[in-house]
């Protein structure tokens, strides 16, 4: 039987500028109020977790209790891999940020850049020693490293505590643009219920699709508590109709190291 969660008017604006997909239906698992099962390395804020792969999520982050189909016509998601390939989009929402007061002051930069397979990872960190250290030792693992410097402003303490981070913004400087676009879309465009991380299905390495519902959002959602058995069932169907682009099936694999956490150094 369904139990709406909540209802309420959703104001609604022009966003044709936004990298967006239609997803009207996904999953949770665990606790529906608040974010009980946010922890320090969350990359969604704090959004709630939602995907089309349950199953997969639960062996990823070892996540316990029901799962719940959450619904509502017309949800839209920012495709987060899309919005950070956008220069002018990237370039706004930095300029949000400095007028909200959500960066740090500038200061000089180490980003380590290695191949892993198909990919390049990256870790960003504001000491010179701690980069070396870590190129090193993944130049003994057999990766080809490189290790640039420059001058960025990290996210500051405002904008990590909102996020529900507890560590230096140098160190978490490679999540700025997550939590800039989870604080600039969530502030800027009512419309859009949260953000969507087109990852690839890998969860041997830690990896899957995955979303975030924005807080402030939940009230507009319904919900139905599923058992086990109707979590896989839904899950699979829902997999069956989907837009190919959440499946994380075009090969982007954004996912930072570890799958679900920030990829930052040491």
């Amino acid at each position: 039987m369904l139990k709406p969660v909540a209802t309420a008017p959703r104001v609604r604006r022009p966003t044709v500028d936004l990298p967006l997909l239609a997803i009207p239906h996904v999953i949770h698992v665990g606790a529906l109020a608040g974010r009980p099962d946010l922890t320090p390395a969350s990359v969604e804020g704090q959004c709630l977790s939602v995907s089309l792969h349950p199953r997969e999520w639960r062996r990823i982050a070892g996540v316990q209790g029901p799962g719940w189909l959450l619904r509502r016509d017309g949800a839209r998601f920012l495709d987060f891999h899309r919005a950070a390939l956008d220069g002018d989009l990237v370039s706004r929402m930095r300029r949000w940020l400095a007028r909200e007061d959500y960066l740090d002051s500038p200061r000089m930069m180490y980003m380590v850049i290695w191949d892993d397979g198909p990919q390049q990872r990256f870790g960003t960190t504001g000491e010179k020693a701690e980069a070396k250290r870590q190129a090193r030792r993944l130049a003994a693992q057999g990766h080809e490293v490189s290790l640039m410097r420059g001058i960025g402003r990290p996210a500051n303490r405002r904008l990590l505590e909102r996020m529900g981070h507890q560590r230096d913004g140098a160190d978490l400087s490679v999540l700025l643009d997550t939590f800039g676009f989870l604080a600039y879309i969530e502030d800027t465009h009512p419309e859009v219920d949260g953000i969507w991380w087109a990852d690839r299905l890998a969860p041997a390495q830690l990896s899957a699709p995955r979303g975030g519902i924005f807080p402030g959002r939940l009230a507009s959602w319904s919900g139905i508590r599923l058992s086990r058995r109707e979590e896989q069932q839904v899950a699979a169907h829902l997999q069956t109709v989907a837009d190919p682009r959440l499946l994380g099936g075009e090969g982007l694999g954004m996912t930072p190291r570890g799958g679900i956490g920030a990829p930052t150094l040491g």
